[in-house]
């Protein structure tokens, strides 16, 4: 392949339109959109995961387990539920604001998350602990 060939597939692959995620900037509002949906997910699941040590006495890891284990369940759960959810969060990225929708299915599906894993978790660590 000569040299000339190749620079100019190089240059084609550059100015190759990309979709926003594929290796280009795209729109600046979406790592935003992602650290806020990441957020509530966490927030979500730290206060499931307090519920859950508070309801479930046999579940309860003290403050701070019931916070780690809820904001590593609310991740999880606010992005299954955030995934099923998701209808909106798109068009609020392309129109540059914030989709509350998804933003509270975050919340909700992290909160739920959060107190599943926590108790869980919990009643796990209290058996193995006799």
């Amino acid at each position: 392949m000569p040299l000339d060939s190749v620079k100019e597939e190089i240059d084609a692959r550059r100015t190759e339109e990309r979709q926003p995620g594929e290796g280009s900037p795209g729109n600046l509002n979406e790592g935003w959109i992602l650290m806020e949906q990441l957020i509530a997910q966490l927030v979500g699941g730290a206060i499931g995961g307090m519920g859950g040590g508070k309801a479930v006495k046999g579940a309860d890891m003290g403050g701070i387990g019931n916070l780690i284990a809820g904001a590593v369940g609310g991740v999880g759960g606010g992005q299954l539920l955030g995934g099923l959810m998701s209808g909106g969060a798109d068009a609020a990225a392309a129109a540059g604001g914030i989709d509350i929708a998804s933003l509270a299915s975050n919340l909700v599906g992290g909160g739920v998350g959060g107190l599943i894993v926590q108790v869980v978790v919990g009643m796990i660590l209290n058996k193995m602990r006799g």
